[in-house]
């Protein structure tokens, strides 16, 4: 750490922290101070000879050992035994069942020492314990199993179990700042308590154990043992877990630890972990095949999780329920051990160990797992579980995959390549050839033309291109631009209108030459005729010559006025000019002379040549003047000039932006017609629009479209469609045929070969996953090897302790003598939270944790666990249940309790207390949960399990997917699971006291309906859920009594070992599932009719958690019972969330499971490829429900039973975006399709795209 004050200031913050979160405020410690309680069998009354076959292991009795009215008790003291051994083991994994042999006291006033170190013991501080009980200690202890047998009359049977084990409180206290107790020669005595051949042996060696002890203790003031002898509820204490805690230097050695502590350094190095190595949810798709070790079926994003783990990051795994995450956790752990990784899988109930175990024994690979958290101190099943491993070491052989590796990657990579090329969008304007071959559906016939466009046309294309141009066209087509008559018409010429800017200007300039400019240029035209005698000129050639004249002749008289009237102007030219001197023979030298000198006068300021041009201008005005006088020039010729050429210039201009008209040779009576009919043609803005659209269109490269609907339309056959559509045809068609042709994955490629490819991979992927555990096996039976080779003192240690008869040492120990063979033997070790700070050194002895369930452990309870590894992955959902107190309510007495009170919410309190607001140092600080705490440390590198696998109809999982995980979980539908939600209503009856707990007609209900439901469907498993305490016991008691009653119902309900049928509160139930769940909400209406919603803890905070794991446990049927109906359940009830969820909920159990979102329907419209399927094969006489399910994944099309109305017989799939939005070859070439056939009643099939494109009907 960069900073050495700061990081031990935060760890020492969070320490405290942790310490006081540890802290039992519960009570006394049961293992110092033991007082007998309704639920302790004592066996001081115990038949002597009974209770010998017991001392030696046998299963004996509880009525043999006591008998008369003692029996009674007794049996009613096995009862609640039981079931606190039961639940403890469910809920913490360890046994809280144990005979006691001896107790052991002192007088705490006296030795302050142990007075102190059960202080410590006990996490509370010597002042409150100065007034505390007198020590009352168990000395040795041993588990005892007791089980029930039915018959005519119930009967307990009670069996030892395993060794007997010192009380390891009890040790810690006495040893407590000076060694005293010696456990090895303790446990050395008490060797003659295992076979005594009758009781005054045994309760000799008792007595050798007790004095042993005695004399260990002798200093210590008034310790004294008693031989007392009962059976009753035991529990290790935290005192372990306290210490780690409080270790401040181990923790500093942990980066997990320090990182959860605050330290900011240490959290950029847990969240860096591997941030290097790149992990796809695609890798699998690319990896090579012999690197993956998957043992099990993995999704995406379970394959994701394996590959993050293994990458070496750390990692939150959000599990929605029944999305594989004790799959996942096998999987990475067999990943884990064949990469020679030591892994410590920690969870806080065993139904989690044993969901995960139970996997790994599926393949084989439970042995290299070290099952701590069945065993808890038992060292004999330890030492037996290491025997098999070693034994097994010897007999594992390496697989020989490799052909089949070969053949499994020649497969996954045709299908991977194909689905790359089909769904890659580099095509066009980023289309993949799947979205170019859907919309080419969707087009009628009169829109497939054979015209197609070059592939660099839509190499500038945008997404939004072809629909923009599509638009364009239709529009220009609504022009009228695409019609002959467009080019045709007379006015306006359409390509001169290029803007709407140059429409108007060309309508404003005719409007002006036709009002203002010719008007003016013909009066002035008939004013230049008069004055030269002229006729007036018809049109715009015609006034020409005039204008010229007149404007020659200003230009003369101007100069000279004698030019136009007496000026010889034949003698001046002849006088200036030679060439002219030829034409003129009669004008003489005289004549010559004379005009020469003329000319010089009067032309003095002009040079000779302007001279002669403006003399021989003189002479053809006078030679064309008309009136026969001398010229007298009309004085505007030179604006009327001026104008004629600028009309001339305007007109020419409009008439090259016209069509079918001649404007300039036109007389200007016409011509002022054409200009007043273009004045009138309004259409420039529409020409200019259609302009701008066909010049857009032409630039995008679709100008021959443009073409060829023009020479359409000039053939006179008429659109049936819009244009667009041919263009999108056109385009699509190009696009799709070019990338068809130069994708070698696509090219030629046909249904059958894909089918073929995807058999092979199916069978060659689930011979991968099955050779994956041989690999496994072997990896870790070579590592092994080498820790024999490396470790040789530690291989001795360990056969030495396997090949004990007795006297087994603690795994503590034997950890300490051969660490590095014991965890090579069992690189996976399984415990609970409160096993790890007991057995293991407060060191990084594992290269990975993994905790599962852990919204269920608090941050302080995984601290031991997180230090004590390098990498974590912590597993678990976080709306589902959080931490709860449960265990301590096991080791009360009975009469307190089920303390499940009928409160209104009101007085409900907050499941949360809220403390006054702190400056927060850790990230565990308010966490109610590690998973809380660790996804504030990793935020953004939480993962969710995607895929459901749990229900075999998704109606089962439907209210928590939509209410709780907002659609995000896949689900798959079973079209025929018609009875997979039901509701039970149950009339009105008192409850508890007369009240309205645990309605007396609602217990039997559940009753009749398991035992219908056993009779019906003996195959299936059965839970019972109820949301209160007393009334899962009135359930319990009620089914124990038929099933004393009905030994056939018995046999039944108790058919399933794997998954034995239970009733749980609804605090209970995570991590449990079965086939049939039956869920009694166990509080009806009042006397009055009225229902008040005293449903306990649904309402408080966290209320919708509860009923989110209640709601999802179903495998194949969920069915609910209430003493009130869904209509007396008001929308607006209660505000609580939990209350939300319950109403929602119970409408759509009550609706059979189609009311999900209050009519709103989530189906997705059919796309042009699912159109068309279902019409051939609605032609080939099926009859289909399109977009059957209630999820967001539907199956495309269910075919009705031809016979039996309502039935379903086959799932058809098409190859469209639902089937491959599977990211992996394994989830769309075979996990989907498994699950799909797995659903009820139907067998599944898919329709590939090529042989619908070539026509097959098969």
């Amino acid at each position: 750490m960069s900073d050495a004050a700061a990081a031990p200031a935060s760890l020492a913050r969070a320490s405290q922290e942790w310490k006081s979160a540890l802290i039992d405020v519960s009570g006394t410690n049961r293992l110092l101070h033991f007082k007998k309680t309704s639920t302790t069998l004592d066996l001081s009354v115990a038949n002597e000879t009974a209770l010998l076959r017991l001392m030696r292991g046998g299963s004996v009795s509880i009525r043999d050992l006591v008998s008369g009215i003692e029996l009674d008790r007794a049996k009613r003291s096995c009862a609640a035994l039981a079931r606190k051994e039961r639940e403890a083991t469910e809920e913490y994994g360890v046994s809280v069942t144990y005979l006691a042999l001896g107790f052991a006291t002192w007088n705490p006033e006296t030795n302050r020492a142990l007075h102190d170190a059960e202080a410590a013991e006990m996490d509370q501080s010597a002042t409150s314990l100065r007034r505390g009980p007198i020590p009352n200690a168990p000395l040795l202890l041993r588990p005892v199993q007791i089980t029930r047998r039915r018959g005519v009359t119930d009967d307990w049977y009670l069996q030892l179990s395993d060794d007997y084990q010192l009380n390891g409180v009890l040790v810690h206290v006495l040893n407590f700042g000076v060694q005293r107790v010696e456990e090895d020669d303790l446990l050395d005595s008490a060797e003659a308590l295992e076979s005594p051949t009758d009781m005054a042996e045994f309760r000799a060696a008792l007595g050798d154990v007790r004095r042993e002890l005695e004399s260990d203790c002798r200093e210590v003031d008034g310790f004294r043992t008693n031989p007392e002898l009962v059976i009753g509820t035991f529990s290790y204490q935290k005192q372990p877990m306290v210490n780690d805690v409080a270790d401040v230097s181990a923790l500093a050695l942990s980066d997990i630890a320090a990182a959860l502590a605050g330290d900011p350094e240490a959290a950029a190095r847990v969240r860096a972990a591997a941030s290097d190595v790149p992990v796809s949810e695609a890798d699998p798709d690319y990896a090579p095949i012999d690197s993956e070790y998957l043992v099990l079926d993995a999704d995406a994003s379970q394959s994701y999780v394996v590959n993050a783990a293994l990458a070496g990051r750390n990692l939150v795994v959000q599990g929605p329920p029944g999305t594989g995450k004790s799959q996942t956790i096998a999987n990475v752990i067999s990943a884990l051990i064949a990469n020679g990784k030591h892994v410590l899988f920690v969870a806080q109930k065993r139904a989690a160990i044993t969901a995960v175990l139970d996997r790994l024994s599926a393949v084989d690979l439970s042995h290299l797992l070290l099952d701590l958290f069945a065993a808890d101190g038992a060292r004999r099943f330890v030492a037996e579980q290491l025997r098999t491993v070693l034994e097994r070491q010897q007999q594992v052989g390496m697989p020989d995959t490799a052909e089949l590796h070969a053949q499994l990657q020649k497969a996954r990579s045709r299908l991977v390549s194909h689905n790359d090329a089909l769904f890659s969008a580099s095509h066009g304007w980023g289309a993949s050839i799947h979205e170019l071959r859907v919309a080419s559906l969707g087009f009628d016939s009169s829109a497939k033309s054979t015209l197609r466009l070059p592939p660099a046309t839509f190499r500038t294309w945008e997404k939004t291109t072809l629909g923009r141009l599509s638009e364009d066209l239709d529009e220009l087509q609504s022009l009228g631009a695409l019609a002959p008559t467009w080019t045709s018409t007379l006015g306006w010429r359409p390509p001169s209108m290029t803007t709407a800017e140059v429409a108007e200007h060309l309508r404003q300039l005719a409007l002006s030459v036709r009002w203002e400019r010719l008007p003016t240029l013909r009066h002035e035209l008939e004013a230049e005729a008069r004055v030269s005698g002229h006729a007036a000129a018809t049109g715009l050639n015609d006034a020409g010559p005039l204008t010229s004249l007149h404007r020659d002749a200003l230009e003369a008289a101007r100069t000279s006025p004698s030019l136009l009237a007496t000026a010889d102007l034949d003698a001046m030219i002849a006088a200036l000019s030679k060439p002219h001197r030829r034409e003129l023979p009669d004008v003489g030298w005289r004549r010559r002379r004379a005009g020469k000198r003329a000319a010089r006068e009067t032309l003095a300021a002009l040079t000779p040549p302007q001279q002669l041009e403006l003399l021989l201008k003189a002479r053809a005005v006078r030679a064309a003047w008309a009136t026969g006088s001398a010229p007298a020039p009309y004085e505007g010729a030179d604006t009327t000039a001026a104008l004629l050429e600028r009309v001339r210039g305007e007109v020419a201009q409009i008439e090259a932006a016209t069509q079918g008209t001649s404007l300039a040779a036109a007389e200007f009576g016409s011509l002022e017609t054409a200009l007043e009919s273009l004045v009138a043609d309004t259409r420039g803005g529409v020409m200019a629009r259609a302009n701008a659209l066909e010049t857009n269109l032409r630039s995008a490269g679709a100008g021959q479209v443009i073409d060829m609907l023009r020479s359409h339309y000039a053939q006179d056959k008429a659109l049936t469609g819009p244009p667009s559509e041919i263009l999108q045809w056109v385009a699509i068609r190009s696009v799709l045929e070019s990338a068809e042709l130069t994708s070698p994955a696509i090219a030629g490629v046909r249904g059958a070969e894909l089918a073929t490819a995807t058999a092979t991979f199916q069978k060659a992927d689930q011979s991968h996953l099955a050779a994956n555990a041989a690999r496994v096996r072997r990896k870790a039976a070579v590592f092994l090897k080498q820790a024999f080779d490396e470790h040789p003192d530690q291989h001795s240690a360990l056969k030495m302790e396997v090949t004990r008869k007795r006297n087994f040492r603690p795994v503590r120990r034997l950890f300490q003598e051969a660490p590095d063979v014991l965890l090579a033997a069992k690189p996976v070790w399984a415990m609970s939270p409160l096993q790890v700070s007991r057995i293991l050194p407060a060191a990084q002895c594992f290269d990975v944790v993994i905790f599962d369930e852990a919204s269920q452990v608090k941050p302080a309870d995984a601290i031991p666990a997180l230090m004590r590894g390098r990498q974590v992955i912590v597993a678990g959902d976080s709306r589902q249940l959080p931490p709860t107190e449960f265990f301590s309510k096991v080791l009360e007495d009975d009469e307190a309790d089920d303390a499940d009170e009928d409160v209104a919410l009101s007085n409900v309190p907050s499941e949360t207390a809220h403390e006054p607001a702190r400056r927060r140092s850790s990230y565990t600080r308010d966490a109610e949960s590690v998973l809380f705490a660790m996804d504030r440390l990793l935020a953004g590198q939480s993962r969710s399990l995607q895929w459901h696998y749990r229900s075999r109809d998704e109606r089962l999982i439907a209210v928590s997917n939509e209410y709780i995980y907002h659609g995000s979980l896949t689900t798959f539908p079973a079209p025929d699971a018609l009875e997979s939600v039901r509701h039970e209503v149950v009339d009105f009856s008192p409850g508890i006291s007369g009240g309205t707990n645990s309605p007396e007609a609602e217990v039997r209900r559940v009753v009749d309906l398991v035992k219908s439901h056993v009779k019906a469907h003996p195959e299936e498993s059965v839970g019972v859920i109820t949301f209160g305490i007393k009334h899962e016991a009135r359930i319990e008691r009620a089914l124990e009594v038929a099933m004393q009653q009905d030994p056939e119902f018995e046999a039944a309900l108790t058919a399933h070992a794997d998954e034995p049928w239970f009733v749980k509160a609804i605090e209970r139930v995570q991590g449990d599932e079965r086939d049939a769940i039956f869920l009694s909400v166990g509080y009806g209406k009042s006397s009055d009719g009225r229902l008040r919603y005293f449903w306990g803890p649904l309402l408080r905070d966290g209320g919708e958690r509860r009923l989110n794991v209640a709601i999802s446990r179903a495998k194949k049927r969920m069915t609910l019972v209430t003493s009130f109906a869904a209509e007396d359940v008001a929308p607006d009830g209660h505000s609580s969330a939990g209350y939300r969820l319950m109403y929602q909920f119970i409408r759509f159990v009550a609706s059979g499971g189609n009311s999900l979102t209050d009519g709103t329907s989530q189906a997705t419209p059919l796309n042009p490829f699912e159109i068309d399927i279902k019409k051939r094969l609605e032609a080939a006489g099926l009859v289909l429900d399109p977009q059957v399910g209630v999820g967001g994944y539907r199956i495309d099309f269910a075919a009705r039973h031809p016979d039996t109305p309502g039935r379903h017989v086959l799932a058809i799939e098409a190859d469209g975006a639902a089937y491959h939005s599977g990211h992996i070859a394994r989830e769309r070439d075979r996990l989907r399709q498994e699950l799909l056939v797995t659903r009820p009643g139907v067998s599944g099939d898919r329709i590939p795209w090529k042989d619908l494109s070539h026509g097959t009907s098969q």
